[in-house]
C-alpha cells in the first residue's frame, strides 16, 4: 500500500479499487498462477 500514502485526497476511494482489484486478482490467480503486468498488484506490491 506504500503507493496510496502518498496520494491522501482520494485515500478512500483508491482503498476500495484496491480491495476489489484484489479480490478479483485472487479470483485469477487460482485460474492461472502468474500475475500479468499492468495489474494492480504490480501497482502496490
Amino acid at each position: 500500500m506504500r503507493a496510496v500514502r502518498c496520494n491522501q485526497q482520494n485515500t478512500h476511494q483508491v482503498n476500495r479499487w484496491y480491495h476489489n482489484c484484489r479480490k478479483m486478482r485472487d479470483r485469477e490467480r487460482r485460474a492461472r498462477p502468474r500475475i500479468a503486468p499492468g495489474d494492480c498488484g504490480v501497482l502496490f506490491i
